[in-house]
């Protein structure tokens, strides 16, 4: 039997007993045994219908309890940063006499990279041709092209397709590059 079919078959005494509504002392009398059983049932039916009514709170309960929720969430840790020490990585040759590079970054994904280029004393880098927006900042030394010199703490960048006359230093320098993984050769 359902639970509506329930609520149908109980009367309306055995309902207010059930809701605490009833007119005790009014001369009712306490029911026998099948209206014990009558008032447990009603009793269940109300409670059912008060779970039942819990089970779907208003969406502004709802929202209240998820906003509290989130308030109360931990903070999450943030990912380990990459770190990569002074004497983690090689300077690897670049087959140009007195310039070596050491990647820190490579995305394979856009073919960008950062890294670091050092140039020895008296170095050229031969003449070479942008593939995409090349930054440079000077770590260390001085190197120059044919239009200008630059030293430790300036910033060049270079837009995609330009042409880079050759770079030479006579002190020597330390480059941060962040750009292209390779530039075309001219």
């Amino acid at each position: 039997m359902s639970r509506k079919d329930s609520a149908n078959v109980l009367s309306e005494d055995t309902w207010m007993r059930a809701l605490g509504v009833d007119d005790a002392g009014e001369g009712n009398v306490a029911p026998d045994a099948s209206g014990i059983e009558e008032l447990l049932a009603a009793e269940l039916l109300i409670g059912e219908m008060a779970f039942a009514d819990l089970a779907t709170p208003p969406a502004s309960l709802r929202d209240r309890l998820l906003a509290q929720v989130a308030a109360e969430a931990p903070v999450s840790t943030p990912a380990v940063p990459f770190v990569l020490r002074n004497d983690d990585s090689p300077w690897d040759e670049t087959g140009i006499p007195g310039v070596r590079r050491r990647n820190l970054f490579v995305d394979e994904s856009t073919q960008r990279a950062s890294f670091l280029i050092k140039m020895d004393p008296g170095a050229k880098y031969p003449p070479h041709r942008h593939v995409g927006v090349e930054e440079c900042f000077i770590l260390t030394g001085t190197v120059r092209d044919d239009a200008m010199q630059v030293g430790a703490g300036d910033y060049v960048r270079y837009e995609t397709s330009s042409d880079h006359t050759p770079l030479w230093t006579v002190d020597g320098c330390v480059l941060l590059i962040v750009g292209p993984v390779m530039n075309e050769r001219l």
